[in-house]
C-alpha cells in the first residue's frame, strides 16, 4: 500500500518529519532604464525567514551584487523582528540594454548578531534574462540554502 497513511506506518517510531526549510522570501521591484543604462532594485520586504529556535536571533540584512563583474555592491540597514520592512532602493548603472542579459544580482540575507558576526542563510542569483524592460518588475526571490559564508 503506497498511500500516505500506509507509508507513514512503516516510520521507524519517534521519526518526526521536519517541516519545510525556510530561508526567506525577498519581496523585490525591479526597474530597468535603458535610456540611463540603470538598474534600479527595491527590496520591500522579507517574509518566510528561518524561526528564532534556528538561527538564535531576529535582526536581518540582505546584501546584493550585480553579477559577473561583482563591482557594484549594495547593503540594506539591519532590520528587526519577524517581518522586517525594508523598503530600500540600489541602482546599478552602466547596464546595456544589449548586454542585460548576461547580467544577474546575487541576493543573500544575513542574520546579524552582536559584535558584528554575520551569517549567511539564504540566497538566490536572480539572472537579467527574466528581465521585463518595459517598466517596473516585482518579483518574490525565494532564498535557497546558503553555505556558511563569514
Amino acid at each position: 500500500d503506497l498511500s500516505a497513511r500506509g507509508s507513514a506506518a512503516q516510520l521507524p517510531k519517534g521519526y518526526d518529519p521536519e517541516p519545510l526549510a525556510q530561508y526567506g522570501t525577498l519581496d523585490v521591484i525591479f526597474d530597468y532604464d535603458s535610456s540611463d543604462q540603470r538598474l534600479s532594485v527595491t527590496i520591500t520586504a522579507l517574509t518566510d525567514i528561518p524561526s528564532l529556535k534556528r538561527t538564535g536571533n531576529i535582526s536581518w540584512q540582505v546584501h546584493l551584487v550585480l553579477l559577473p563583474t561583482k563591482k557594484q555592491r549594495a547593503k540594506t540597514i539591519i532590520q528587526r523582528g519577524p517581518c522586517p520592512v525594508f523598503t530600500e532602493t540600489f541602482h546599478f548603472s552602466h547596464i546595456e540594454s544589449e548586454m542585460i542579459g548576461n547580467y544577474a544580482v546575487r541576493f543573500r540575507l544575513y542574520s546579524i548578531r552582536r559584535m558584528k558576526k554575520e551569517k549567511a542563510l539564504g540566497e538566490k542569483v536572480f539572472y537579467l534574462t527574466k528581465l521585463n524592460l518595459q517598466g517596473k518588475m516585482s518579483v518574490p526571490i525565494i532564498l535557497d540554502p546558503c553555505c556558511n559564508i563569514p
